[in-house]
């Protein structure tokens, strides 16, 4: 059986068009799907009540990624469990072969993980991303090293190793990092339509705790943040503010963003400034610094190694 998790707070708007898209799956294995909310008020549950689906609830308060995730896989029955977020719309009826096909042939992988494609003209700036970090072609190099917005792993390999509970943020990083390259295969054509809204107050929320985690990785795994810089001097700030710029410019031109042109300034201000206070607040947490530019993600490796202890262990 395989287990279809989705994650989901306030998701009327597309959890109906996800729910449909997974029960037209063209896969012949038995699935089950689980809602897991996490306090929706907008009628969430009861859309999902309509479907026939799991609902499970957690608190609002004992929320992070990293718990709803591993909740959703105690809840679940499958031998699989796959991972989507509520607002991750498969692009086809074949998505689900797509992404489990390759654990079927090949039990040695830990898990796979799909493209992600941006809604058209939603968010300009996190489609720029998104187009890099997950490429049409498994040929081409991957920016992202891993999600679980939309990715399949063996319940066998959860079980050893869960996610991080404590984490603001990058919980499928820090879980990504415990195993080899060879472990994880990116599938292209298991895809989902993924963008969030340019609201600025949702993105220097986001901004924040990404900079907390960036931190929090260092201390508690030794692990570098490869998708952040590691610094908020001045002038580190205002180089990362000017590049951010530049390439926004680049990308909108080329693509026809025009009107989007002078939010540019206002989005990488918010990014820059937020990012930077999370450090902040994350090194506030303890007596602990950033790394030194170009080390090594060392601690990782002694635990792969079994040199050292995992911390995610089950007690």
């Amino acid at each position: 059986m395989i287990s279809i998790v989705i994650r989901a707070k306030n998701e009327h708007r597309f959890l109906g068009d996800v729910l449909r898209l997974i029960l037209a799956q063209d896969d012949t294995e038995e699935r089950e799907i689980v809602v897991i909310d996490s306090g929706s008020t907008d009628g969430t549950k009861e859309l999902a009540r309509t479907f026939p689906v799991r609902l499970c609830e957690i608190p609002a308060d004992k929320f992070t990624f990293g718990y709803a995730l591993n909740y959703g896989a105690n809840q679940a029955r499958g031998r699989i469990i796959v991972y989507l977020s509520a607002h991750c719309t498969p692009t086809t009826h074949s998505w689900l072969r797509g992404l489990v096909e390759p654990l079927r042939r090949d039990q040695q992988l830990k898990a796979t993980y799909g493209r992600q494609e941006p809604r058209k003209g939603v968010n300009p700036f996190e489609e720029q991303g998104l187009r890099a970090a997950f490429p049409t072609n498994g040929s081409q190099p991957t920016f992202a090293l891993f999600s679980n917005a939309n990715c399949a792993i063996w319940r066998s390999v959860l079980e050893k190793h869960p996610f991080d509970e404590q984490i603001t943020f990058a919980e499928d990083l820090v879980w990504r990092l415990q195993f080899d390259a060879r472990d994880i295969q990116y599938v292209p054509m298991a895809s989902v339509y993924h963008s969030h809204p340019l609201a600025l107050k949702y993105w220097a929320h986001r901004f924040e705790l990404d900079g907390i985690a960036t931190v929090r990785m260092f201390r508690e795994y030794g692990i570098i943040n490869p998708y952040t810089r590691q610094s908020d001097d001045l002038t580190t700030t205002v180089r990362d503010f000017l590049e951010g710029c530049r390439q926004h410019i680049k990308f909108f031109l080329f693509h026809g963003y025009y009107r989007f042109l002078p939010a540019i300034p206002f989005f990488e201000a918010t990014r820059t400034f937020f990012f930077s206070r999370g450090l902040r607040k994350g090194r506030s947490e303890g007596r602990y610094g950033l790394p030194e530019a170009g080390a090594t993600n060392a601690a990782m490796a002694r635990r792969r190694n079994g040199e050292a202890p995992h911390p995610l262990q089950p007690k």
